[in-house]
């Protein structure tokens, strides 16, 4: 129900779901979605369609399964994907992933990122924020901060809107970084 409330944000300009809903025809299928997790973003977004996930925790794929998003799930670290095996898709995306990277491990999925997809999107939190894993996941804790800056840098147009949770009091900033390749 929370996570409903949640989702319900996409009616306050400039918040996260909101954004989102207006980038849905920037999702060209197939997509590869990195760092899935257990796919709340396109849960909550309620796309459906050709999606492959990629996590390194194969733990999550269950409730990837039960929620009908992924036609195809893989383990893998972001850190060393091979972009030779993945290839032919129309949009990647990378929700919430890069801060949970090194500055230098983040900018090399970016690049990756751009040859495997003809758009690229990611979503990352403004500055940095301090996060432990909910769960036990090592990979959960933030490594890196992100400023509209080093997405410009990189290449993407980006637009700046509010996250906001029902559990937390305080709404943060997130970036959202939109590239479109030839």
């Amino acid at each position: 129900m929370i996570r409903t409330l949640y989702y319900l944000t996409r009616y306050i300009p400039f918040t996260r779901f909101w954004m989102l809903h207006r980038l849905k025809t920037f999702l060209k299928e197939p997509i590869l979605d990195l760092g899935c997790h257990i796919g709340d973003t396109f849960y909550y977004m309620k796309f459906k369609g050709d999606i492959t996930g990629v996590d390194i925790q194969s733990k999550y794929f269950p409730i990837c399964q039960r929620r009908g998003i992924y036609q195809t799930l893989i383990e893998a670290d972001l850190r060393t994907l091979n972009t030779e095996i993945l290839t032919g898709f129309g949009c990647v995306t990378s929700f919430f992933v890069l801060e949970h990277l090194r500055k230098d491990d983040g900018l090399n999925l970016i690049e990756k990122m751009k040859i495997l997809g003809k758009n690229v999107l990611v979503v990352v939190p403004k500055g940095f924020r301090i996060q432990e894993s909910p769960d036990g996941n090592p990979f959960q804790e933030h490594l890196s901060a992100w400023s509209e800056e080093d997405l410009l840098k990189a290449g993407f147009k980006v637009t700046e809107a509010w996250a906001l949770t029902i559990k937390k009091v305080v709404p943060y900033k997130i970036l959202f970084g939109v590239y479109e390749g030839a």
